[in-house]
């Protein structure tokens, strides 16, 4: 858990090499797991229902954050792992777009809708999720 704060000090700094680190894991990630990630279609969603005017920049972190939300629901993550994501999140500026975003967010079931569209676009029913920090798992069935 240091590690992860010492990260986010660095992030929040604007240290490129620390940004070179997470995004290298998270491909690394990807193509090992070889299915997409929920975080992503989250933030893809809400930036279509903000016609577009929520950034992707402030997207992404919140669909992140309603990865993690998705993934204490499912009991792959511990919630203390989750309110330090988002906290970290928070910190670094990341969330500053759920100012705009409130009225999409209360819209879940919005933000649902088309998944399984979204799964046969990307030609697979699997979704990566984390499940403690660092660490991701294959969801096989998600709901």
């Amino acid at each position: 858990m240091k590690k992860f704060i010492k990260v986010v000090q660095k992030l929040k700094d604007r240290d490129m090499s620390a940004f070179k680190e997470i995004l290298s894991a998270a491909v690394e990630s990807r193509v090992k797991k070889g299915a997409s990630e929920f975080a992503l279609w989250s933030a893809n969603r809400l930036e279509s229902m903000s016609a577009y005017k929520l950034p992707h920049g402030y997207a992404v972190p919140i669909g992140i954050c309603i990865d993690c939300a998705y993934a204490v629901e499912k009991k792959l993550m511990k919630e203390s792992d989750q309110e330090l994501v988002c906290r970290a999140l928070a910190d670094c500026g990341a969330l500053d777009g759920l100012v705009h975003s409130h009225h999409l967010l209360s819209q879940a079931d919005n933000i649902l809708y088309g998944l399984d569209a979204w799964r046969l676009s990307k030609g697979a029913a699997s979704i990566v999720l984390p499940s403690a920090l660092g660490k991701s798992v294959v969801d096989e069935n998600p709901d």
